[in-house]
């Protein structure tokens, strides 16, 4: 059926979340793509690998693109630069200078914060979704931030990170039916935190809502892997910045799968300069629809 329908359509349709529209645009301009980056990477494993960065790019800048119709040479100009980033100086050096100068642009791109990625990271694992999240749907997405935040080293990281745009990369190549309500789910759990710590320090009903969220024997993880179970800690924690006079707002959430990333910016009273760090990042994980983990970090 997707065959028969303008890449604008697909487009509109995979910015609302039909994966299955994404993976006809795939799969219609994969072998254009391919081509380019072939003119390029004269290796066929390098070539296949500026494909699938480009194609991940594409994905998550689509609402960038102004005009629908043109996604075929868009496309082209971001797998060209993703080749460029992958040959060796040596290989630049071969290339002739009207290639170069037809060819590289003003800056390279760089991967930036999109929603659209639910469904696709619905299925990858949890160890590989949180990595992708904090990389392309947060602030704290250098290397060595993700690697302290998960307690796990840069190396790590960067392999976690390459086995999931594999995956992405391959399940985009796949037909099939896919899950185009994740969009929606993640959507509607991203409302729900954004109202809940909005509200955390001014409504206690934003509080009690949160907490009734909660499994009874929730797991909280401190800094220093601290760890806690119930929800006492966390009403506790909450009452005592009241009392001290600091509050917090959400900076950016984020939702995919079982997992949100909650990310606050902290504000305290002239009496209690120090009493709250300058930002932190939340990861919650649910069980059934209850958070039933929730990994705190802080930063200066």
């Amino acid at each position: 059926m997707h065959a028969f329908l303008s890449d604008e359509t697909l487009i509109n349709r995979a910015m609302a979340g039909d994966q299955a529209a994404w993976q006809s645009l795939f799969q219609r301009h994969y072998p254009m793509a391919i081509s380019t980056a072939l003119q390029f990477c004269k290796d066929l494993d390098k070539a296949k690998d500026a494909v699938q960065e480009g194609f991940i790019t594409a994905f998550l800048k689509l609402d960038q693109l102004k005009q629908k119709d043109s996604f075929a040479p868009w496309l082209s100009m971001i797998v060209r630069r993703q080749a460029l980033k992958l040959i060796t100086t040596n290989e630049v050096r071969t290339m002739t200078s009207t290639t170069v100068e037809n060819s590289i642009e003003k800056a390279f791109d760089d991967f930036e914060i999109r929603a659209k990625l639910s469904s696709a990271l619905d299925g990858l694992s949890e160890p590989l979704r949180v990595v992708v999240m904090l990389r392309y749907f947060s602030n704290y997405k250098s290397y060595s931030s993700i690697a302290d935040i998960l307690a796990i080293p840069e190396g790590t990281v960067k392999s976690r990170l390459a086995e999931a745009k594999r995956k992405l990369f391959h399940d985009w190549q796949q037909k099939g039916t896919v899950n185009d309500s994740a969009e929606r789910v993640a959507r509607n759990w991203t409302n729900f935190y954004e109202s809940k710590f909005e509200n955390l320090h001014r409504n206690p009903d934003s509080l009690n809502n949160l907490v009734a969220h909660m499994k009874k024997d929730i797991t909280l993880v401190y800094p220093g892997n601290k760890i806690r179970h119930g929800t006492d800690p966390f009403s506790n924690m909450v009452f005592d910045d009241l009392n001290s006079g600091s509050w917090l707002t959400p900076v950016q959430v984020s939702t995919a799968g079982n997992l949100t990333v909650v990310e606050s910016a902290h504000f305290n009273s002239d009496k209690y300069p120090g009493h709250c760090p300058d930002r932190s990042v939340l990861l919650i994980w649910r069980q059934k629809n209850e958070a039933s983990r929730i990994s705190f970090h802080l930063f200066k």
